[in-house]
Formats: structure tokens, sequence, C-alpha cells
């Protein structure tokens, strides 16, 4: 995600293809000069689809087969009207007026409140189609709530049953559907082709011819039909995913609400696509109900600006908590705004659709209110330069163009061929996931670079409190030893101290202590290797303690002494060699940890320590390398790799009893 925005990536591939696919759709589409209900194509071939659009015939309150008897008689339409259009203000036009069809049913309209739940039929007559082709039609969305096609007299294809309302007031069940119509057709041996259009409006609040009629070839028309279902389909399967993937980022991190409430937008604005304008839904599921689709169009006019308000929320809290007033609080303004906004948003969901058709426009008000409320919430956090702010203000932006593009879609369509709002919507969701994920990718490299922070101070504690004394406690870590906790172990000790060979230096501090520092980093490695621990350094000597068997303490010593022979230490130009002087005694310690004004500090007390610092001193006395006691030797097994010889001359005092003193030398 880092790179998603600033680098090629899949996303600029996918909406270059999204740009270049809709100035193809708008630019493959012509329109051609429709006057007083009739076009002449003049016998040219189609290459492109044609949108009929302009002045059609229309007679209000009659059947095609009705219109098709007034016209026999001689009489006109009751109007032309431009194709596409909504029959509001038209109706209203014509029930001001006298009928005069004597056919007409129009009495009986007249006498009722005028309104858009009524019927007429449109009537175009095209001339000049070439008669050795075969033509398709196609509207992306059928007129009305319900509709029939006729061509040359003959029904065609019929979307819902538009003749229910017209010939009976009673409905035992829906007769509106709403989705594509795509069907074909052959003109007469002359070019003509008599195309009718009957509709009927159920509830809709607006009604008539809302979309253009295309007309063309079977492959140009059936192309253009495979492109919207194609794209719907990708646009909302991209949407599908993202819901998925969404939910299953809050399933697994349930703090997360945000990705909660994208995935309830990614949702509803799946099912938005699928059936609005383009109803993929009603190809997949035929028989779906006009009502029930537009009960399916209206949550995404409520629940995305909610969601999308969440979600600001949950990214940047709130620091406002009054709103112009000190009286008007903010999470008050907020309760009661969301209380409206969301019984508006039910009702029109939950009533019949006669009565929610006429909620839509004050859902828009809110719309508008809720898009006020996010700006505020957005140019406050740009002014902070919060991050993440300008990914936010790109996706409100496409989503107020997807908006202002629909607007314009539906209301001039001879102008803007194909709606953007799909394409918006994809890019909008797209956006908001990537910031979702951008946010969530940093809080983890935050939090990765906090445990590297975290690993260095134990590190850092554990040179302190070895990791090596933590084990003798048969514990995992220093979170599991307790201050004042305490262990007795037993083991042996091994005291040594290191020897420089060069006798004609002048040893002063610095040099001991850069001498005994290089040696004890070269003599750990081997002392950890044996599971040991340095109990007690100081004055060029070392203590420490191994809980192991006496062969494995005495080869310890011996790889220390092995070592030491080629162990050379360069300080201010000059090279020192050392050697090692140690003695190996047994015994017990006991092992703690005690605290002092809340630092901890590991303790070792022990008999041994001192009886084997007593044993070391004698090394230098009698000009032996390595010394072991008694209690050593008698519990080590048989091994060639050193020998032992009494030192006859020498004894030690131990716990009140003399102990003997073993010279070991190693076999090179």
């Amino acid at each position: 995600m880092k790179n998603i925005f600033t680098k090629p990536s899949w996303l600029k591939k996918f909406l270059v293809f999204l740009f270049v696919n809709s100035l193809f759709q708008i630019a493959f589409a012509q329109n051609v000069k429709i006057k007083n209900g009739s076009v002449d194509f003049g016998f040219k071939h189609l290459t492109k689809t044609c949108n009929l659009d302009g002045d059609w015939e229309f007679y209000w309150g009659e059947t095609p087969g009705q219109v098709t008897t007034l016209l026999e008689e001689g009489h006109k339409p009751d109007i032309l009207v431009s194709v596409p259009h909504y029959w509001n203000k038209t109706i209203e036009q014509l029930a001001a007026s006298q009928p005069k069809n004597p056919m007409s049913q129009k009495d009986e309209y007249s006498k009722k409140k005028v309104t858009p739940r009524t019927s007429g039929t449109y009537r175009l007559m095209t001339k000049g189609l070439p008669a050795d082709a075969d033509y398709a039609m196609m509207i992306k969305e059928s007129p009305g709530t319900s509709c029939a096609i006729y061509i040359n007299g003959n029904l065609i294809i019929r979307k819902g049953n538009p003749f229910a309302y017209f010939y009976s007031t009673k409905q035992k069940k829906s007769m509106s559907n709403l989705g594509p119509a795509y069907t074909r057709f052959q003109p007469d041996e002359n070019g003509n082709a008599e195309i009718m259009i009957f509709v009927t409006n159920y509830f809709y609040r607006k009604g008539g011819l809302w979309d253009s009629v295309k007309i063309g070839t079977v492959d140009t028309i059936f192309k253009e039909y495979n492109f919207y279902t194609g794209f719907s389909l990708l646009a909302s399967g991209i949407l599908l995913f993202m819901g998925i993937l969404s939910l299953i980022q809050f399933l697994t991190n349930k703090g997360k609400k945000q990705y909660l409430y994208f995935a309830i937008i990614a949702f509803v604005l799946f099912i938005r696509v699928m059936v609005a304008d383009f109803s993929t839904f009603n190809i997949i599921f035929p028989g779906l109900s006009g009502e029930w689709k537009k009960r399916l169009e209206y949550p995404v006019m409520w629940v995305v600006p909610l969601c999308l308000i969440q979600i600001m929320r949950e990214m940047y809290p709130p620091q406002v908590k009054y709103i112009i007033f000190k009286g008007l609080k903010e999470p008050v303004f907020r309760a009661i705004f969301f209380a409206i906004y969301i019984s508006l948003g039910l009702a029109s969901f939950c009533l019949p659709v006669k009565l929610s058709n006429y909620l839509v426009p004050y859902l828009k008000y809110v719309i508008v209110l809720a898009g006020a409320y996010m700006a505020a919430i957005l140019i406050i956090n740009m002014i902070k330069k919060q991050p993440y702010i300008y990914l936010h203000l790109a996706s409100l932006l496409f989503l107020t163009i997807g908006t202002l593009s629909d607007f314009i879609f539906t209301r001039t369509k001879d102008f803007l061929n194909i709606s953007f709002l799909p394409y918006v919507l994809v890019i909008f969701s797209i956006i908001e996931l990537a910031t979702l994920a951008k946010k969530h990718r940093d809080i983890t490299h935050n939090e990765y670079l906090n445990s590297l922070k975290l690993k260095k101070i134990n590190d850092a504690y554990g040179k302190y409190v070895p990791a090596e004394f933590i084990q003798l406690f048969n514990k995992k870590s220093l979170e599991s030893v307790k201050a004042g906790e305490s262990e007795r172990i037993n083991g042996y000790f091994i005291c040594g101290k290191i020897r420089v060979k060069e006798r004609d230096v002048t040893f002063t501090p610095e040099i001991r202590y850069c001498l005994f520092s290089s040696y004890l980093k070269e003599i750990k490695p081997i002392i950890e290797r044996y599971k040991g621990i340095i109990c007690d350094i100081q004055n060029g000597s070392f203590v420490a303690f191994l809980p192991v068997s006496a062969n494995e303490a005495v080869n310890a010593v011996l790889e220390i002494a092995n070592n030491n022979q080629a162990l050379y230490i360069t300080y201010n130009e000059k090279t020192y060699s050392i050697e090692t002087r140690a003695a190996v005694h047994d015994g017990q310690i006991l092992a703690g940890l005690v605290q002092d004004n809340e630092k901890l500090n590991k303790t070792i007390i022990s008999e041994g320590i001192n009886t084997t610092i007593k044993i070391e001193s004698l090394c230098e006395k009698m000009n032996k390398g390595i010394i072991i006691s008694e209690n050593v030797k008698r519990s080590l097994t048989t091994d060639n790799s050193y020998e032992l010889f009494e030192i006859e001359t020498v004894s030690m005092k131990i716990k009140q009893k003399t102990t003997k003193l073993f010279d070991c030398i190693p076999e090179y």
C-alpha cells in the first residue's frame, strides 16, 4: 500500500482501463435527428449504436392497440415529448386539456388527482432501415415500473405487466419490473419499423420513458449489452470482495471498527451497482419486482454517509464539544442527526414503496447536511495536518463527482450517455480501503519498531541480569522471576586469573583493564557453552559457577587454558601474551534477585567462592597452572586428556575438614 499512488500499479492500470472504456462508451453511441415522431436512416447500414433521443409521439392513457385504431381514424398524438424524460409535467399539461380521442379513457384519469402513477404509449416511426440486416433494440433500464414494447404492431418484449393497472385497479401481486430490456427485430420490406412502447407507472414518484432507446445491428447492440453486463459484474465483484475482505479484517481485529463500517459501505454499494441503472440483479433474478429494486437502491443514501462519518470519527476523534454555542453539545447534535437520518432511512426501506418514494427528496437534503458535516471534519483535521486526511479528501471528491455525474446523467442523457457512478463508487471504495490499509500498516510498523526498542531494552537488561542466571531458576525470562525469589543449586566453581608472560612491562590500571576486558570476551563463550555464569570479577580475576558434572567443569578449565596459549592482546600498538591460572572446587550457591528502589540485582551467596579463590591463590605461589580440590577429583570419571598429581605439601581446611589438592596437567 505504501507506493500504491506513487508508482505504476494495478490500481493505476485499472483506473486507466475505466477511463478509456468510459470515453469509448460515450463515443460509440450516436444520436439521430428525430422530427415529429419520425426518423429516416436513409437506407444506410448502421455502424454504431444510435440513441433514439428526440421528439416521440405520446398518447396518454392509450394502449398500443387503441393507438393503432386512433391512427387509422386520422387522430393526432396528444403531445410530442422529448425522450428520455419524466412525464410528470407532461401529464399535468394533458390533464388540464380536454380529451380529443373518443376511445380514450382520459375522462377517468382527469377526474382523479394527477399523479405520475398512470400509463401511456410512446410511438416512433423509423424509416430507411436496410431490409437485409437484423437489428436489435435495448433500453438499459425499462421505463416506468412496467412496459411492453411493440414493433410493427407485434408484442416483442414485456417487463412486468403494464396492462393490469389499465384494466383493473385490483392487484393481487406486484405487476412491476425494472431492468434492462433487449430484443431483436426486423423492419418490413420497405425498411420501416414502427416502435411503440406502452408504459405503466405503478408506484414511482417519477414516470415515463426515462432512459435512451438504443438501436443498431445485432452485433453492436449485443456487444454493448455485454459490456454493461460485464462492467456491472466487475464493479460489483470488486465491491463485494472488498466488503468480505474488510469483514475478515474486522473479525480478526475486533478493535478495528473502521473495517466493519467500510464492510457495510462496500456491501451497500455492491447492491446499489447490482440493482440501479443497468440492473444485473434483474438479469440474474428476472422475477425481481420493481418495488424491491427500488427498496434496495435507497440504503446507499443513508447507510453510506453514516458509516463514512463513523469511519472519520474513529480515525479522527472529535475535539469539539460544542457547536455554534455552548448549549448545543456536539454529541447531542450528532445523536439527534443520526436519529433523524436513520428514521428516514428505515422508513424509506420499510414503508410501502408508494410512500417511501416521497421520502427520497428529504434523504437528499440530509445527505447534503451529512456531506457538510464530513467536510467540516476533514477541513478541521486538514488544518491540524492529520495523517491520511488527503486520501479521505480524494475519496470524498470522487464521491461528489460521481453524485454530480449521476445527477447530470439522469437529467440530460442526450449530453452524457453513460453513468460514471459505478466507476466512481469502485474508485471511492479502493481509496477508502487503501486508506484503512495504510493506517493499519503504519500501526503495525510502529508496533514493530516499538517491539525492536523493547527488545533492545530487554537485551540491555539481560546483560545486567544474564539469561544464563535466569536459567538457573528454570525460568524462561526475567519476568518469570520475582524479587526475593532464590534457588539452591549444586555445581562447581572455577576461579581464574590472567598472567602476562612479558616481565619487563610496567602495567598501568588502563593496561590491566584493557587486557582483562579482552580476556573476558574470549572466555565467556566457553563458560556459557558449559551452561555456566560468571559470579564475580575483581582485580584481574573471575569466579564462574557451572551447574554441570566434574568432568565438564575440568574440561571447561582446560579449554580456557588451551585457548589462552594462543591469546595475544594488542593495546597501544603493543602485543601481550596471556595465560590463565585457575582452580576448580565444588559447592552449593544460593542464587536470587534482590530489589532496591525498584532496581533488580542478581546476588549469589556461597562459601565455595571464597574457598576457590584461596585455592587459586596457591597457583602463583607454587607455579601451578590448574589446581583442583579432592572433592572434584573424587567426582571425576576416567579421562585421558589430563593427568592429576597430588600436591603433598599443601592441604586446606574446608568446613573444618582437611582436603587434598591436585595439580591438573593437560596432555597436549
